[in-house]
């Protein structure tokens, strides 16, 4: 790679602080703090939702720990939100806001790639339903997603390993705030450790990511437009009828794979950012072009939000019995509210 013509090409594109300053305002203190706190509520409901429908089959297992992955990657994105408010200064702070965001980041990425592995699984798992619904019909229980959908949880803690290798936190001095103040510091093996990790978790993990959940849709949808193909044949014989996926399964599947093409369409910008700052080390936020990054990161930071935000509306739209439990929640907290009004 020309470095030089690299580093010449970022330096073109530099962005004015102050144009940087109405990017962060518009994208992460406004629209994705609002989007955000609504997403928190929405997943709570998701899981309160799953929860009274029960746990007989896997797939409400799944989606509830879809809601958690997306309730931690909202309440994260919520905290570091704060440390990129240009108008807070870093004498607020015990720490280095900068540095503070960067923690703060690897605890909102660790429920990100959560949030994919679950949302791959839930769309393989319906891939091989529809392929093959008698074989593996009752295969996928409500133990076995319990036990994939926590060594998720547990696997990705190793998306931390570069924090504990290469950083650790002491007293520096700062002379734009004129006194010392907590910061993280960098051991030597940085550059070396974090060329590894940056194209396993942030190339490999995502893009693998994608790809499988570009594949399991694809193989879904031309499986269901084979069987709509069939089932519009009158002389279709009962044994092929047989292999057909039910209503009800072909209603679910549906909509796991409208969560699926949600996450593409919203994820797939934050990975192209995180190649090209693998590429351009410039870009890394105590780097030379941070604004460039924050600028982009606020973008696909909202696109973020909307993901974690939205399934709800997608469950509603598409899921006659989501829609009715979710109904229910609302008219008992409605007589609940009324009670407590009519006690007061």
């Amino acid at each position: 790679m020309n470095t030089t013509f690299a580093s010449d090409s970022l330096a073109a594109a530099v962005i004015d602080p102050a144009i940087k300053n109405v990017f962060l305002t518009v994208n992460l203190l406004c629209l994705s703090e609002l989007i955000g706190i609504f997403g928190i509520a929405a997943n709570i409901v998701n899981i309160i939702v799953f929860k009274r429908q029960g746990y007989r089959d896997g797939v409400n297992v799944t989606l509830t720990a879809l809601a958690i992955s997306d309730l931690g990657a909202l309440c994260t994105q919520q905290i570091s939100n704060t440390f990129v408010d240009p108008w807070i200064r870093e004498t607020k702070f015990v720490m280095l806001k900068t540095h503070l965001f960067i923690f703060m980041i690897y605890a909102h990425g660790y429920f990100i790639r959560i949030g994919g592995l679950v949302t791959a699984f839930a769309a393989f798992e319906r891939c091989i339903l529809v392929s093959f619904p008698l074989k593996v019909k009752n295969f996928i229980t409500s133990k076995i997603a319990v036990l994939v959908n926590a060594t998720f949880f547990l696997v990705c803690l190793l998306y931390f390993i570069p924090l504990w290798l290469v950083v650790y936190v002491d007293w520096k001095y700062s002379p734009a705030i004129n006194r010392s103040i907590l910061s993280m510091i960098f051991r030597e093996n940085r550059e070396s450790v974090y060329s590894i990790y940056y194209f396993i978790a942030d190339m490999f993990v995502p893009y693998a990511t994608i790809l499988m959940l570009l594949l399991f849709t694809t193989v879904i949808i031309r499986t269901l437009k084979t069987q709509s193909k069939w089932r519009k044949n009158a002389e279709v014989n009962a044994q092929r009828a047989e292999h057909f996926v039910s209503s009800k399964q072909r209603k679910v599947v549906v909509m796991l794979m409208a969560v699926s093409v949600m996450f593409m369409v919203c994820l797939t910008p934050h990975s192209i950012l995180h190649t090209a700052l693998g590429l351009f080390r410039e870009m890394k936020v105590d780097g030379t072009y941070a604004s460039l990054y924050f600028v982009c990161y606020s973008f696909t930071t909202l696109l973020e939000t909307v993901n974690c935000s939205a399934t709800i509306f997608v469950y509603a739209t598409m899921s006659t019995r989501y829609r009715e439990e979710l109904t229910l929640l609302v008219t008992y907290f409605k007589s609940k509210f009324r009670f407590h009004r009519i006690s007061l």
